[in-house]
């Protein structure tokens, strides 16, 4: 079970379901996460591939990789890696 809490004003809005569940909306959720795979790659956190380009090394996220390029979704899928 995960549990959070924040502020929700003026980020993000919520509603009851029948289910009694709390649906949190947010504008800025996905920006928040981008923001943070981005700090976790700059720190070297959790990166799980290098990519070398013209003798420079970039750490990278191959989750994040997958899921913005079809290029190397199919990569990781061909090495067994996902999927």
């Amino acid at each position: 079970r995960l549990h959070a809490s924040w502020p929700l004003q003026k980020m993000a809005e919520t509603s009851s379901e029948p289910s009694g569940q709390l649906v949190v909306h947010s504008d800025t959720h996905s920006d928040t996460v981008l923001a943070s795979f981005e700090d976790q790659r700059k720190k070297g956190f959790l990166c799980d591939i290098t990519l070398i380009v013209e003798n420079v090394h970039f750490r990278a996220h191959k989750a994040l990789l997958a899921a913005s390029s079809e290029y190397f979704s199919m990569m990781f899928a061909e090495e067994g890696e996902i999927g």
